[in-house]
This record gives C-alpha cells, sequence and structure tokens, in this order.
C-alpha cells in the first residue's frame, strides 16, 4: 500500500460541503503551511486541519512483539517494554523533556518522551502511537502527546528488575544529560584545590571512570567517597563539553554505592585506548584515549628541535618570546602532522618523547646533528622520510576546538596490529555470514 493511501483522509458524515471536496494535493500543502505557521508537527497539523473539515486520518497501527523489530521511519507503533533509564533535560525554547533506555529480553532502544513521563526505572509500560527514527547512529522512540503510556503489571518476557534499575553506559553520555546512572570503576583519581571567587580555596576531585563502552573525566565539587581502582554505581551529576570533549561534573549529592569487583574488567584492560574512527570523534561519540589506525599525509614545518620561552614555555621565534622578549630559550621537540584514516583527516601533536622515539635517539644527539648541519629542517625532513604515506597506529587524547580535531600522542607505531586486525576482520565475516 502506498503512503498517500495509507493516510488518505476520509470525509466524515456531519459536515457535507464543497470545501471537502479539496484534493489530497491542496490539503497536503495546507497540513505543512499550518504545521510551519504554529510550530506543530505534521501529525498534530493533520488533526486539526482534517478535524475542521470533519474528516479523519487513516493510519496503520502497528503491534510488535519484540523491540529487535523496531525501524527507521515507523509510525503509530504499540509495544511492551520495561524501563531501563531515566534522564531529564531542557529543550531549546524551554521545558522539560525526558530520555533513557527501553529493554525487553534481549534487546534495548533509546528513547525520548516530549511530554508528560512520570515513571520509574523497572516499570513495565505498554507504549501506544509511538514514531521511531534514527537518532545518534541508533533508533529512538519518540513520544509526544499523541502517544499513549501505561504501566503493566505483566512482566513475562521483559528484562529483569535489579536494584535501582539498569545501570546505562558512558557511551549513551552526551552534553546536557542530568542526573546520569553509571556502573563504573575509578581508574584514575587525584585530589587538587582551586581558587573561588571570594578569594577562599576549595579542595576538589578529579579522575576518570571507565566501563566496557568507554572512558570520560570527571571532576567533583565536593569530597566523595570514591577510590581509585573500585567499582560504583553513581547516581547524579551532569555532562558538560570543554574544547569539544565530555566531562563529568559531580557534587556532594551524587549517591554513591559500591559493587563487587568482577562487576568490571580490571583497571588495566579499561585504561586500555578504544578504538575509533576521527568521524566518530568529532561526532563526540568516543571519550577519553583513541586509538585509531591511517596514514601521515604531511609533516608541518617547525616539527623537530626548536627553544621555548624560559619564564612561560611559549615557542621562541627568532629568539624572541612574544611576551617576555628576547630570550636564550630552552631547547625542546616536538611533531605536528596531518593524519587520515579514511574518514577524516586530524592534527597529531606530540612531545619530545614521541619524536625521541620515532628517531631513536635522544635530543641532545638529535640537537648536536642539527648544530653541525647548521640545517634547522633536517629534522622536520627525517620525521616526514619515515611517516608519510605509511601506515601507522597511534593512540592519544583527542582535542575539539576551533581549529578542528587534534590527537595529543600518547603512543605511535609504524604498521598495524595485525592480530587486532585479525579479530576485528573475523568478527566482520561472522556479521556478513
Amino acid at each position: 500500500m502506498s503512503e498517500d493511501r495509507k493516510n488518505t483522509p476520509t470525509i466524515g458524515t456531519d459536515r457535507a460541503s464543497g470545501d471537502e471536496k479539496k484534493s489530497i494535493e491542496d490539503m497536503k500543502e495546507e497540513v505543512h503551511r499550518l504545521s510551519k505557521e504554529l510550530g506543530i508537527s505534521i501529525e498534530e497539523a493533520e488533526r486539526s486541519l482534517y478535524g475542521s473539515y470533519g474528516m479523519e486520518v487513516q493510519t496503520d497501527q502497528r503491534t510488535i512483539s519484540d523491540l529487535s523489530e523496531l525501524e527507521d521511519g515507523m509510525r503509530n507503533v504499540t509495544f511492551r517494554a520495561r524501563l531501563i533509564t531515566v534522564h531529564s533535560g531542557t529543550r531549546k525554547g524551554g521545558g522539560e523533556y525526558h530520555y533513557g533506555l527501553f529493554g525487553d529480553s534481549e534487546n534495548t532502544v533509546k528513547y525520548s518522551a516530549w511530554s508528560k513521563f512520570d515513571y520509574s526505572p523497572g516499570d513495565g509500560l505498554l507504549v501506544q502511537n509511538a514514531s521511531v527514527r534514527e537518532f545518534r547512529g541508533g533508533l529512538e522512540v519518540v513520544m509526544n502527546d499523541h502517544t499513549s503510556v501505561s504501566s503493566i503489571d505483566d512482566m513475562e518476557g521483559l528484562i529483569p528488575i535489579v536494584e535501582d534499575g539498569i545501570p546505562g553506559t558512558i557511551g549513551e553520555l552526551f552534553p546536557g544529560i542530568k542526573r546520569i546512572y553509571l556502573e563504573c570503576r575509578v581508574i584514575d583519581l587525584t585530589l587538587g584545590e582551586i581558587n573561588t571567587k571570594d578569594g577562599n580555596s576549595k579542595e576538589i576531585m578529579r579522575g576518570i571512570i571507565a566501563d566496557r563502552s568507554g572512558k570520560i573525566d570527571i571532576t567533583c565539587w565536593d569530597r566523595i567517597p570514591i577510590e581509585k581502582g573500585r567499582c560504583y554505581r553513581l547516581i547524579g551529576g551532569y555532562v558538560k563539553e570543554y574544547r569539544g570533549i565530555q566531562k563529568l561534573n559531580i557534587d556532594g549529592g551524587v549517591i554513591v554505592k559500591g559493587v563487587a569487583d568482577d562487576r568490571l574488567p580490571s583497571a588495566d584492560i579499561l585504561k586500555e585506548p578504544s578504538d575509533g574512527r576521527i568521524k566518530e570523534i568529532a561526532n563526540g561519540r568516543l571519550s577519553g584515549e583513541v586509538r585509531l589506525r591511517g596514514t601521515v599525509v604531511d609533516v608541518r614545518s617547525g616539527s623537530g628541535i626548536f627553544k621555548r620561552c624560559e619564564e612561560c614555555g611559549r615557542k621562541l621565534m627568532k629568539s624572541q618570546c612574544t611576551v617576555h622578549g628576547k630570550m636564550k630559550g630552552e631547547e625542546d621537540m616536538a611533531i605536528r602532522a596531518v593524519f587520515d584514516d579514511g574518514s577524516g583527516t586530524c592534527m597529531l601533536k606530540g612531545d619530545k618523547m614521541i619524536v625521541e622515539s620515532l628517531l631513536d635517539r635522544p635530543m641532545e644527539v638529535i640537537s648536536s646533528e642539527v648544530r653541525a648541519s647548521m640545517d634547522p629542517d633536517m629534522i622536520t625532513e627525517e620525521l616526514s622520510l619515515k611517516l608519510v604515506g605509511r601506515s601507522l597506529t597511534i593512540s592519544g587524547d583527542p582535542i575539539l576546538d576551533d581549529y578542528g580535531l587534534s590527537i595529543s600522542l600518547s603512543n605511535i607505531d609504524i604498521g598495524w596490529d595485525i592480530e587486532n586486525m585479525k579479530d576485528e576482520i573475523s568478527l566482520l565475516l561472522e556479521v556478513v555470514q
């Protein structure tokens, strides 16, 4: 059945006039005009316009028994599910909405609720007249004023309930999320101080937490009972974006519950960089240290050995610091290179240790070679010969700012991890078969 046929309006019996003889195309144009002028959805505009002519819209209703049956573009769909997580956010124009995860016995799906949604994790729900769309790389169930949501007691076939509901994952987070609920391991934690506006100092905690889906930096504005290496359930806090990277902020109001150590992999495993692509990082889908495979297409001028200001650390230009004037300076090394992985490009930024590992000799030897050759660009040329056009595996921390994406390198290897690639190819073959 065609889309036009499915949504063909039928004339009601209580109004019969010449206006009812308007063509389908005329009615569609009027619907779109009304939607644009009033700022309402197409569905709302259809109901309003057709109702004014005593007409109704015939739409397909579909009931599914398994969340795996959901598809992008579905409308008026009905299903049963258990509510796994509930988060709240603020719309751009003001007003609250809710989002989280639904689950059945084997599947989960994201949802967003744009009208009243007074339910808690663990509740069994019957959802009627919802729609489905693709959002942030996956499917999302959308519920609005025309969606009916009701509690059910029949939990057969639904995901089992656990204490406090089922945690979300770090991979689900995005800027604006409030009252997060995660089960995580603390893989790094330090104490520090900041100066407050009133001139006093305040102790804070900074660190990194991780689960199987990824890692995220955290800032605790109050002391909370967590320790490095331990596993916890954290309920509360909010996610903000800083220089393109997600950060989790929590305070003394966060709920902290210790969980068994075997709930998550060890800290050493969780510290491993996440495999990703430049496009994913630029879209904010990954957090924490990442590992990429690709090719260097250019080593930028200025890579190699240079001098920094002894006062502020700025790079000297012709023995001049832009702030402190003429300086003798201290020698340092760095590399800046353009990296391409097929999905996009980014800038690689490496320090003295990265350059020493690539050239396989210490800075003192490299400095002597430069002075002897009287060619300050020789190191840039050597790095270009070693890297440009070669297959590389790099890892580091992503930084996304006004200048684009860059990776602060922690490691760079010439060649690809063959064993890792074999595992990835095997997984792909399983999917294809």
